[in-house]
């Protein structure tokens, strides 16, 4: 669901840049005057392209700190069943003691 979910987001980005950089070439050839306007285009592109990096590093990160979450969390369980061993041995040998 997670991984749908950032795909959906970087593919959104990706199509807003090229949308915007496929417009801002048009106008560059249909109304190269219109400085101000491409030059708004190209920083806007930027911005987006910048956007779509910091949200490559995101998911990355995301999908890293998932996979040590992962990690951990299987560490705990087997530190859980462990004590339960720990736990059952201990009785047993207060249930002795107490013969």
């Amino acid at each position: 669901m997670e991984a749908l979910f950032f795909l959906k987001i970087k593919t959104n980005l990706q199509l807003t840049s090229l949308k915007i950089k496929n417009s801002r070439k048009e106008l560059e050839l249909k109304h190269p005057d219109k400085k101000s306007f491409i030059k708004s285009m190209k920083e806007s592109e930027e911005d987006i392209n910048e956007a779509l990096a910091g949200w490559i590093v995101i998911t990355e990160e995301f999908k890293s700190m998932t996979s040590k979450l992962q990690k951990i969390h299987t560490e705990n369980l087997q530190l859980k069943a462990k004590l339960d061993e720990v736990k059952k041995i201990n009785d047993k040998m207060i249930d002795k003691l107490n013969l």
